[in-house]
């Protein structure tokens, strides 16, 4: 099999096919395309989608083109182990076509593997971490409507008592006559309300300023209680 051919005239890039991508680390050729597309749509390769005859007759079958940096990235995401493997194809596809070596050597390539792994592995844990607020959200905001402070003591760590004073130095409240007050510009984020008993105006969140003030304790910018301090 020699699926290597060029894209481009102007530039004569030499790309591998999804399908030969397939047989190197012999994974299923929907697993590679589905693999490319998800990659592609990371911004972290790109691909040329192409109409190629399926083995043994029947309906052509679309195959994605990648070229050989790219090539490299989607072996590093389903199959790292397989990289030694993908640059000696490589060598053999430019060797039967008769192409100069592309500037990359074993060591890049594994350089190249180990950098996308890593990079994966940390949108992983992003995407775990923001799961895992979420999760944490869910269970904290609810759907009561609580004062800024009676939402902060939700959460066992947080001084309460300091939250107005977190949100004031950060610039979401204003001191006015004694009283800490919104300002409009962050309306949609926290409510005024006169007490009806105490004729005090208090402030609540609203479902955004839940999100806001639990984003804002996660991120270390609350006063947390002496005993978590560090």
């Amino acid at each position: 099999m020699n699926n290597l051919m060029m894209t481009d005239s102007n530039t004569d890039e030499p790309t591998m096919s999804s399908r030969e991508i397939q047989v190197v680390i012999g994974s299923r050729h929907d697993t590679v395309k589905l693999t490319i597309e998800r990659l592609a749509d990371r911004g972290l390769i790109t691909f040329t989608p192409m109409a190629e005859p399926t083995p043994g007759g029947g309906k052509p079958t679309t195959v994605y083109h990648v070229n050989q940096r790219d090539s490299y990235v989607v072996v590093a995401r389903i199959s790292p182990e397989f990289t030694t493997e993908l640059v000696d194809r490589w060598q053999e596809l430019e060797a039967q076509t008769a192409q100069p070596k592309l500037p990359q050597s074993f060591a890049e390539a594994l350089r190249l593997a180990a950098d996308t792994q890593e990079q994966l592995e940390a949108e992983s844990q992003q995407r775990q971490l923001a799961e895992k607020r979420r999760d944490s959200l869910q269970v904290t905001v609810g759907t009561h409507r609580h004062s800024i402070s009676r939402f902060a003591r939700t959460f066992t760590d947080v001084n309460s008592m300091k939250t107005k004073t977190d949100l004031f130095a950060l610039g979401y409240l204003y001191r006015q006559g004694g009283a800490y007050r919104v300002y409009r510009k962050f309306s949609g984020l926290f409510e005024e309300k006169i007490e009806e008993f105490t004729g005090r105006t208090e402030i609540y969140p609203t479902e955004s300023g839940k999100v806001l003030i639990s984003d804002l304790r996660a991120d270390g910018f609350l006063t947390l209680l002496k005993r978590f301090q560090h």
